[in-house]
């Protein structure tokens, strides 16, 4: 693999110009981070329920904890799906 070469001397006053496809003029990135699934679930047999969440665990393990489970499961029932239609909904549909 031949390695970069790049010179790093800035532009100055001669700012390089930037075509952007269709005549876009802003190019955004969307960073997703997506977790749901990975959380202790007393049905799937781990000893006990997640701890960790928006408020402190009222159960003594290995009884499951509804209110965490189903914080947690909004995500997947609710946020993605709506999220999918944002996107398609604002012409990102090729990332859908």
């Amino acid at each position: 693999m031949t390695p970069l070469n790049r010179d790093f001397i800035g532009y100055g006053k001669t700012i390089p110009r930037v075509r952007w496809p269709k005549g876009a003029r802003l190019a955004l990135t969307f960073a997703i981070n997506y977790e749901a699934g990975a959380e202790r679930s007393v049905p799937f047999g781990d000893q006990g329920a997640e701890t960790y969440g928006e408020f402190p665990a009222y159960v003594t393990p290995p009884k499951r904890d509804l209110a965490i489970e189903s914080i947690f499961e909004y995500e997947t029932r609710c946020v993605a799906r709506r999220r999918r239609g944002l996107l398609k909904r604002y012409s990102f549909s090729s990332w859908t």
